[in-house]
């Protein structure tokens, strides 16, 4: 339960600090007294968005702090655990709001997105505002509230995430099976492709070896002839390079000078050089032949090679990479298609989880719409709405069958007088009505939720007389399970309460201060006294005041 709130600087409020109790609180005030302040200051500590505005005039930030008792709330305690934020039985939100616009969030001294901070507070804190029964005209909040009534939420949770998971799903497949139908032409072309490169089959290296044989073979006749010139110049018996080399060796041999003995070496090399060079052009010239055919053969081979490398427009030595490029592309396509059959086939199975995740939802909502309609009325009936009954339509999406919350809309049906038919709320219900109707699906709501801490901002708004007291006895049976904070203008809701604060405001040093106190039995009876009474209060006013706490108290 919320066990202590300070705000500083916020609105007109320097500083307040008040600590809080279980039961049922009235928390009353003249209007503009700060009432607000402190509802807007849980909210803002729980999350809800807040601008630089709200600075108090000359501070340089705003802050607020919650203390909560976790000890008996398991989800929460669960929660901080998961998050690595838990501090026992302890948990202390704080919020920072500055002048230029910054906000900052802990949890437990730590900083957290506002995000977390949100979470947690749906775990600690339900706030139900005067505001509400507009929002109970939307079709979304009437499902939200069914849903929260019978604990559906983690299977709307289910039903969400599986929907998500079929629409990302049925995305892919379907932008998939475009972009294959676009691809199809492309696909035949690369096939096609890829076949006339298998069929070339072209080798690293090949082509620059193709030349040269080509260039060789065209002009074998004019090699073998230079070849065997060379070799005839070399080896002749008179004046051949053979024998003139030969005779050079000789002669440097015989001169006795050590000067000379290099040139012979060198000579001595350049014969055995020439000697291997011959050798090998022999080697050659035994294993040469002119072969028209094998030229034939290279030249076509080279022709295929440069064709394709024209129609791809590329060079020739560029096609086996082309090869390559073309291949996987192809293989990447293909592997898409294939990606898209099991796609196809997952999406089913997808689609199935969503229908027969809603169709449990469905079930239980339907189970729950009779108990909600049933706990609903009975409270209308006692909020003097004699005849009244409220109706849980559960109709089946016409346009689409698909939607993160189901397969089904949820249409609050009322009926204000026997004998007429129900409609729609926000068709039927006048304005008073439609305040109490609001505030019974609250109480029904509230009483079933887990949530420790209920706040009531001005709910009985519009109401007044014996309803007043019926609201009040709601909240107190509220108060008596756990913990209810409820800002009010009725007397008749303040007798009722466990305890009593009042928020008040004065000026001091040309600036106006806010302050909270909780009020003794007398201080209770003057305000209750305020509450009834005019701008003078009379002696038999607090005797009336008097008497109606007393009776709030006793009698409940």
């Amino acid at each position: 339960m919320l066990t202590h709130l300070t705000i500083r600087n916020l609105a007109i409020t320097e500083s307040l600090s008040i600590e809080f109790k279980s039961g049922m609180s009235a928390i009353t005030g003249e209007t503009g007294a700060g009432k607000s302040i402190l509802m807007d200051g849980l909210g803002y500590v729980l999350g809800n968005r807040a601008d630089s505005g709200l600075v108090r005039q000359g501070s340089e930030r705003a802050e607020i702090i919650a203390e909560f008792d976790v000890k008996n709330i398991a989800s929460a305690r669960q929660w901080l655990e998961s998050q690595d934020l838990s501090e026992g039985s302890e948990c202390i939100l704080r919020r920072t709001i500055t002048r230029e616009g910054r906000s900052r969030a802990t949890i437990n001294g730590q900083p957290v997105p506002l995000q977390q901070i949100k979470q947690l507070g749906n775990l600690l804190l339900d706030l139900h505002s005067q505001h509400e029964h507009h929002s109970l005209m939307d079709p979304d909040t009437q499902r939200r509230l069914l849903d929260e009534f019978a604990g559906h939420l983690p299977l709307v949770a289910q039903v969400t995430e599986a929907y998500q998971a079929w629409r990302r799903l049925n995305k892919k497949v379907s932008e998939a099976s475009k972009a294959s139908s676009e691809h199809e032409s492309r696909m035949q072309l690369l096939r096609y492709q890829v076949e006339e490169l298998d069929r070339l089959a072209l080798a690293e290296g090949e082509l620059e070896e193709l030349e040269a044989e080509q260039t060789l073979l065209a002009n074998g006749e004019a090699v073998l002839k230079a070849l065997g010139a060379i070799t005839d110049m070399c080896q002749a018996d008179e004046g051949g390079v053979l024998n003139q080399l030969h005779l050079g060796t000789h002669l440097l041999n015989k001169v006795p000078s050590p000067a000379v003995t290099p040139f012979a070496d060198q000579l001595n090399n350049v014969l055995i050089q020439l000697d291997e060079c011959l050798h090998d052009i022999e080697h050659f010239v035994d294993r040469f032949e002119l072969d028209d055919l094998r030229l034939t053969q290279v030249n076509d081979r080279l022709s295929s090679a440069f064709e394709l490398a024209r129609k791809h427009q590329t060079q020739s030595s560029s096609l086996i990479a082309l090869h390559q490029s073309l291949k996987d592309e192809l293989a990447s396509m293909e592997q898409s298609l294939g990606s898209l059959e099991e796609d196809t086939l997952a999406l089913a199975v997808t689609l199935k989880a969503y229908e027969d995740l809603c169709q449990q939802l469905t079930t239980k909502r339907q189970q729950a719409a009779r108990h909600f309609e049933t706990l609903v009325t009975e409270q209308m009936q006692q909020l003097a709405l004699s005849g009244a009954r409220l109706e849980v339509e559960i109709r089946p999406l016409t346009t689409d069958r698909f939607a993160a919350y189901g397969s089904e809309d949820i249409i609050y049906m009322v009926q204000t007088n026997p004998g007429q038919p129900a409609g729609p709320l926000a068709k039927i219900a006048s304005g008073g009505e439609l305040s109490r109707i609001s505030l019974a699906i609250q109480v029904i709501c509230a009483e079933n939720s887990e949530i420790p801490t209920l706040v009531f901002d001005e709910v009985d708004v519009g109401v007044s007389g014996a309803t007043s007291e019926l609201v009040g006895r709601m909240l107190r049976h509220l108060g008596n399970k756990g913990q209810v904070l409820c800002v009010t203008h009725q007397p008749q809701v303040s007798s009722l309460a466990h305890q009593h604060m009042k928020v008040s405001k004065h000026h001091e040093n040309n600036h106006t201060k806010t302050g909270i106190a909780w009020l003794s039995p007398a201080e209770r009876t003057q305000e209750l006294a305020r509450l009834l009474g005019g701008v003078e209060i009379t002696g038999q006013t607090l005797a009336h005041a008097e008497e109606m706490l007393t009776m709030g108290q006793t009698a409940h």
